[in-house]
C-alpha cells in the first residue's frame, strides 16, 4: 500500500482526539505487565499507528492453521465499538507480548494483530502492509518505564543517577504523547 493510499483511508474518519489519545496512551501503559518484559534501557521499537479497524473484531474462524492461508479477512461490525470510542483508531504493534490466540466467548480473538501484523484491512477485506513511511514514522523505543501500575508513584526508587522510577515514567509518557501527536500532523498534513 501507498502512502497516499493508506492517507486516503481516513478521509471521512474522525481524527483521534486528545482525550481519545490519553486514553490510548493509559491503555497501552498497562496492555501488558511491561515492567516485566521490558528492559530499563528503550531498546524495544513499538510501531503506533492509525488502524481504520480498530477495535473491530475477526469474524469467527475454525483454526489458526487455516486462518493463515486466508488472503481476504471480514471483521464483525459492533454496535456498540467500545475502542473507538474510547481511543478512535489508534492501534500499536510490537513483537513484545502483542499476541492473543485465546477465543472469546463467541469464537472469535480479541485481538486481530498477530494475524494480520503490520497490515491494514481495506473496505475490500484485503490486507496491506502498512506503508513504510507509516512504519518509520511511528516507530518509539520503548522501555519497562512504560507501565503505568508500576511506575506511575513509585518516587520512592531511584536510578544510579538519583532519577525516581516516576520521574522516568512521567518524561516517557510525555515523549510517547509527543510522538502520538506528530504521527496525528503527518497523517492529517499538518503543519
Amino acid at each position: 500500500m501507498e502512502l497516499i493510499e493508506y492517507k486516503k483511508l481516513f478521509v471521512g474518519l474522525p481524527k483521534p482526539s486528545e482525550n481519545q489519545t490519553e486514553n490510548f496512551i493509559d491503555f497501552v501503559a498497562n496492555d501488558h505487565s511491561w515492567y516485566k518484559h521490558l528492559t530499563d534501557e528503550r531498546k524495544e521499537p513499538f510501531i503506533f499507528y492509525l488502524d481504520p479497524n480498530a477495535g473491530k473484531t475477526l469474524e469467527k474462524f475454525s483454526s489458526k492453521g487455516f486462518f493463515k492461508k486466508v488472503k481476504h479477512f471480514k471483521f464483525l461490525e459492533n454496535k456498540h465499538n467500545y475502542y473507538l470510542i474510547r481511543y478512535g483508531c489508534w492501534q500499536y504493534f510490537t513483537t513484545k507480548y502483542t499476541a492473543n490466540f485465546i477465543p472469546n466467548s463467541n469464537g472469535s480473538i480479541r485481538d486481530s494483530r498477530p494475524f494480520i501484523g503490520l497490515q491494514i484491512i481495506d473496505k475490500e477485506g484485503k490486507s496491506h502492509k502498512l506503508p513504510e513511511a507509516i512504519i518509520k514514522q511511528g516507530e518509539f523505543l520503548m522501555s519497562r518505564f512504560l507501565h503505568k501500575s508500576a511506575f506511575e508513584s513509585a518516587h520512592s526508587y531511584f536510578d544510579n543517577d538519583g532519577i525516581s522510577y516516576a520521574g522516568k515514567h512521567k518524561d516517557l509518557i510525555a515523549e510517547l504523547r509527543q510522538h502520538l501527536n506528530s504521527i496525528l500532523k503527518f497523517i492529517y498534513n499538518e503543519v
